[in-house]
């Protein structure tokens, strides 16, 4: 049978020992049996129903629960074992731990003809009592008192007051289901990983994003997911084919989606425009704007938003507070939340006991915290409500407790605010909201959303993220002004030379410039790191490292942070990247040689490319990143546009109603590309699967392998549509 939170009657603290001796919730409802409407009105059927919740309903330290009715004027005050109650009862029930049930009238006579029956229910911790109403002679008012003892002993271990079964329900504990860290997937297999991994998760078994999201809709239960609108893990997501069922939810009002405003204080360009990139990448793929944004960084409050929501570094709290500052709501909460919480069958007991006194938190009048919240969740990957099984069991119970509130995107957003003077030790920033400033370019461009890249949630993060992230900061600017040159095809704004750091590693950057191609090298490694085309009007990007796409996917015990742009050995620095330095570089626009002892790369421009040759004294092996327009990833369908071919005219990489990359050389050694993942990502993870190199590429990239010969050329060139 359901019970609704206009059945409670009672919510009992949890302040016993043993838990199976604890008693938390009481609800009482009289109600017809029959589905005949037409007997509801006939007082021969009517019934009492009693409903008990127990902190834990452990069987071997079971409780004899004694339930005192006054139903008539007079009574007895005393139980069997000489302890008193509140009220003056007509009959006394005894739910034995072993054996049948009892029962009593205030003579300490057994009741005859009490019709009454009871049902266990181990699993959600509670017992359900059904009393025919005939059966208890008297008006039709009833008064309760629950007391507990230990099996076979006169001591009273928990008693609740006297309650009415017809009282008002106390308040309902707020709770709000809070994850980050949702999708941090750069790769196929971080994705799946993430999506619906195998051995993962805190208990090394099946655990993600997919079976979190299942598990609650399927127990209509709200959930907050923190950074999901970061634009990476969007784009991910739909790859993955999961956005169908984020939006399915966010319409059911299941799913709080806050816009994410993740850059740092002192990133390039202002902090304001990462909440924008998230509004935007979110729009792209069907998702509506949000009220709130969150700042996992910290920093100003972006403008257009008055309610945000800040993680702060406390010790492990469940408590949340909603405080209001100068018009703004904030929601401060800890990142640091205590255990484990969805447990084999329920909600972990530290859990529970945080729900009970959230609830009678609620209920004080004089509290300074009238929007206390209790957060639950946590870092998803570490947290075992993306175990399916736990995550079900814990949802089936707190699906089945009206008494807790779990709050949707509609109820937190109606949740009134305590005063921030009222919140001690808040915490909060200071509330100095910024503006565009005039020359911040006013629409949301390719270098923009690959500045939000680098600072998109990564897990683990390892204490030196933020300074690996630093390093590679500065390069994305090149991207910026590479769209500057394409703005402004043949004019000045970059020319040919060994002359220019745009990068600032304090190294200049060697530039083969055309009006049509902009070719960018590295001095030190003679590596083609950038390859910009402005054909038919658009620009587009062939060529990048793959730090532009993921950062710090490595162990970080081989971070090398005194290496400048070379710190993370997994990052793919740019096409044709060498070991070792080039003493000689000359430059004959639109001809660039490197040569050093026994090694010699020379690269020309072609109309809409690029070609490279290579003459060295022994076989080398060069890769190619290719990395073709990777802003196209984040707006829906992205992935299934990718497509790779060879052919006769060479290696393809193709952009579905768009460019295509054209590689042709006499020296391919291999090929993988992020697509050759694609396929797995409509499963669950298999460790038994052998899967191909390309599921383990970032998206969008495209990996190439040329040389293993000491004399070879490619060339690249890039055609339109």
């Amino acid at each position: 049978m359901d019970w609704s939170y206009g059945d409670l009657r009672l919510l009992d603290p949890s302040d016993t020992p043993v838990p199976a001796q604890d008693l938390i919730a009481a609800y009482v409802r009289r109600s017809n049996p029959s589905q005949d409407s037409s007997l509801i009105s006939s007082p021969a059927q009517a019934e009492w129903r009693i409903r008990l919740e127990l902190l834990d309903a452990d069987l071997k330290s079971a409780a004899d629960i004694y339930i005192a009715l006054d139903h008539a004027p007079g009574g007895e005050r005393h139980l069997p074992g000489g302890a008193t109650t509140d009220l003056e009862w007509d009959s006394l029930l005894l739910i034995p731990a072993v054996g049948p049930l009892q029962a009593w009238d205030r003579e300490f006579q057994w009741r005859q003809g009490l019709a009454l029956r009871v049902l266990r229910d181990t699993e959600l911790d509670a017992l359900e009592l059904t009393i025919r109403a005939s059966s208890l002679p008297g008006g039709s008012s009833l008064r309760l008192q629950i007391l507990i003892t230990p099996p076979d002993s006169p001591e009273l271990v928990d008693t609740t007051p006297a309650f009415n079964a017809y009282g008002a329900p106390p308040p309902a504990a707020r709770v709000l289901l809070a994850f980050w860290n949702v999708f941090p997937a750069y790769t196929p297999a971080q994705a799946l990983r993430r999506w619906d991994g195998a051995h993962t998760g805190p208990y090394g078994g099946r655990h993600g994003l997919y079976n979190l999201l299942r598990t609650a809709r399927n127990h209509h239960i709200p959930l907050a997911l923190l950074d999901l609108k970061n634009p990476a893990s969007l784009s991910a997501l739909d790859a993955t084919g999961g956005l169908e069922l984020v939006q399915q939810m966010v319409a059911q009002d299941l799913l709080l989606l806050p816009d994410v405003q993740s850059l740092p204080e002192g990133a390039t360009y202002s902090s304001q425009f990462a909440a924008a990139l998230s509004r935007q990448t979110a729009s792209n793929f069907g998702l509506p704007a949000s009220p709130w944004v969150y700042l996992p960084s910290g920093g100003n409050l972006p403008p257009g938003y008055l309610d945000a929501i800040l993680p702060r570094m406390d010790p492990p709290s469940n408590q949340a507070d909603l405080v209001r500052q100068a018009g703004v709501r904030w929601l401060v909460f800890s990142t640091m939340l205590p255990g484990d919480q969805a447990g084999v069958q329920a909600p972990s007991l530290e859990v529970r006991r945080a729900l009970v006194q959230s609830a009678l938190l609620a209920a004080q009048q004089d509290t300074i915290y009238p929007s206390t919240i209790t957060i639950l969740g946590g870092s998803l990957p570490e947290s075992a409500w993306g175990d399916p099984s736990r995550a079900r069991q814990s949802f089936r119970y707190l699906a089945s407790r009206p008494w807790v509130h779990i709050l949707s995107p509609h109820d937190l957003l109606a949740l009134p605010a305590s005063s921030a003077s009222d919140f001690v030790d808040s915490a909060l920033p200071p509330y100095s909201p910024s503006f565009p400033s005039q020359d911040s370019p006013a629409l949301i461009s390719p270098g923009l959303y690959e500045i939000s890249t680098l600072y998109a949630p990564l897990w683990p993060a390892a204490a030196q993220l933020p300074d690996l992230r630093s390093l590679y900061s500065s390069q994305l600017n090149i991207v910026q002004i590479a769209e500057r040159w394409a703005s402004a095809p043949g004019s000045n704004v970059l020319l040919s030379g060994c002359d220019q750091d745009l990068d600032g590693d304090q190294v200049a950057e060697c530039l083969l410039v055309s009006p049509q191609v902009l070719a960018i090298f590295d001095q030190r490694s003679g590596a083609l790191t950038y390859l910009f085309v402005h054909h038919a009007g658009q620009f587009h990007q062939v060529i990048a490292p793959t730090s532009q796409l993921a950062l710090g996917l490595s162990d970080p015990a081989g971070w090398d942070l005194s290496a400048g742009l070379s710190a993370d050995p997994a990052v793919i620095p740019g096409a044709f990247a060498a070991t070792g330095s080039f003493p000689k570089i000359s430059l004959n626009a639109p001809r660039l040689v490197f040569q050093r002892p026994g090694l010699e790369q020379a690269y020309q421009l072609l109309p809409v490319g690029l070609r490279a040759e290579f003459t060295s004294d022994i076989p080398v092996t060069l890769q190619l990143p290719i990395i073709l327009d990777p802003w196209i990833r984040f707006n829906p369908g992205w992935s299934d546009r990718f497509s790779a071919n060879l052919s006769p005219k060479g290696w393809i990489w193709r952009l579905k109603d768009g460019p295509q990359v054209t590689i042709r050389t006499d020296s391919l050694q291999s090929s993988a590309a992020f697509t050759d993942g694609l396929p797995y990502l409509s499963g669950i993870e298999n460790p038994n699967v052998d899967y191909p190199p390309g599921h383990f590429l970032p998206f969008p990239l495209a990996r190439l392998e040329v040389g293993g010969k000491s004399t070879f050329s490619v060339e690249i060139e890039l055609y339109g549509d």
